[in-house]
């Protein structure tokens, strides 16, 4: 994990040009029930197992000590709400002051001083919902920030190593094969699929470790002949594709619904 000490708060304007940004996202938890932080029914922020996804968020500082946390999916900023209670939303407008926090960790605990009313996020026991009301010695207070996949590293052209077929069987290109079958994700969330006799423009969605693919209505395939087992389980494992994983040597591994591995491909 990335380690921020910071010094002490500054008083600040209303708007900030940013200094830095992290390539590293985050998600968050309290350290007392280690729950995701996620968005609520209402557009809240609350520490609840819901089945929402996790926030995954970047760290941005802005210098003097400050940094903002940013949701890499909507690219909105935590923030310091304007109720008594300074319960925290999410908002997309101009960073100032409330979406602005003193970042300091010790091992892996984490606080978060607001610039705004020098109080710390915490959560409430009840709701789970996040507010910057706390004292520092509070242990709803505390939190920890777990680092996810690195951003866009799935992001290019890829070669297909092996995919497992319906039976269970993996499956790989043979030696000197005319045809490649290629995979290419985009940073816009554009996917294209080709194994030389159907080419597939799709978009897929990434939100930590998982990965989903949309557009698809069935597994209807247009290959047919030799090559079309390998080309057919390749195509099934971009229907079935739910999470993924960049193994120590930069292959994409590719994940169904049960966590179970179902392609590998290469960098190209």
């Amino acid at each position: 994990m990335r380690r921020f000490l910071l010094p002490a708060l500054a008083v600040m304007g209303t708007l900030f040009a940013a200094v830095a940004s992290s390539a590293q996202t985050y998600t968050l938890h309290p350290r007392m029930t280690m729950v995701p932080v996620v968005e609520g029914p209402s557009g809240y922020l609350a520490a609840l197992n819901n089945g929402s996804g996790p926030l995954v968020l970047e760290v941005v500082e802005f210098g003097n000590g400050l940094a903002a946390l940013r949701h890499t999916a909507s690219g909105a900023y935590l923030r310091a709400g304007y109720t008594e209670w300074n319960y925290l939303d999410l908002h997309s407008g101009g960073v100032d002051q409330r979406a602005l926090f003193e970042i300091t960790e010790t091992g892996q605990d984490v606080l978060l001083r607001s610039a705004f009313n020098g109080l710390y996020v915490g959560f409430n026991a009840q709701s789970g919902r996040l507010r910057a009301a706390f004292d520092q010695a509070d242990a709803h207070s505390v939190w920890r920030l777990q680092a996810t996949a690195p951003r866009d590293d799935h992001v290019g052209n890829w070669d297909l190593h092996a995919a497992r077929n319906a039976q269970g069987q993996w499956l790989s290109p043979k030696a000197g094969a005319p045809v490649r079958i290629e995979l290419n994700l985009t940073g816009h969330g554009e996917l294209v699929f080709s194994d030389g006799c159907a080419l597939r423009m799709l978009r897929y969605t990434v939100s930590g470790s998982g990965l989903s693919v949309q557009g698809l209505t069935g597994r209807d395939h247009a290959c047919s002949g030799n090559g079309a087992d390998l080309g057919n389980a390749a195509f099934d494992a971009i229907y079935d594709v739910r999470s993924y994983h960049i193994d120590a040597v930069g292959q994409l591994n590719l994940f169904n619904a049960r966590g179970q591995p179902i392609a590998v491909f290469g960098r190209r």
